[in-house]
């Protein structure tokens, strides 16, 4: 949501903010059922584990990216 008020604020185009909303909620429609599937057949705690291992490794590669590329 805070990046669609950014984008409004920015290009004060209505249309521009709701092309956001959608694009952010579109991901979440398509994978919430596979993710809810794996979800029940995995171990919870095994899930948990590669998940947080994965969201480490993102971050990581974010961080990387960001100082070899100087994003701000």
């Amino acid at each position: 949501f805070a990046l669609g008020l950014y984008v409004l604020q920015i290009t004060g185009s209505a249309l521009n903010f709701a092309i956001t909303l959608i694009l952010g909620t579109i991901p979440m429609i398509v994978m919430n059922p596979f993710a809810g599937v794996i979800a029940d057949k995995v171990d919870k705690k095994k899930l948990v584990v590669w998940m947080d291992l994965l969201s480490g490794c993102l971050l990581i590669a974010v961080y990387i990216l960001s100082s070899y590329y100087g994003l701000n």
